[in-house]
């Protein structure tokens, strides 16, 4: 779901962030299967990037970082540094 183009979402009061209202019609079709195939590929990355999993907490940011820096760590694995230029 784009919490950025839909009116389905909440803004949490102490990040400001955008998270979805389980009161209000999700207007995508997931099933469990599908949630669990993102969730089990996205913390395959997370672990090959050497990173320990974490519990969602809003207010905490490396909650909901924790893919962009799995991401980042293997990028900058994959990059030659420019020291060895």
């Amino acid at each position: 779901m784009d919490y950025t183009q839909s009116d389905s979402f909440d803004t949490h009061a102490g990040t400001g962030n955008r998270m979805h209202n389980s009161a209000k019609a999700v207007p995508t079709l997931m099933n469990d299967k599908d949630f669990n195939s993102v969730i089990w590929s996205l913390m395959e990355v997370v672990k090959q990037a050497g990173l320990a999993g974490m519990q969602f907490d809003p207010a905490t940011p490396g909650t909901y970082t924790k893919v962009r820096d799995a991401i980042l760590t293997l990028m900058q694995r994959q990059t030659p540094s420019s020291s060895a230029a």
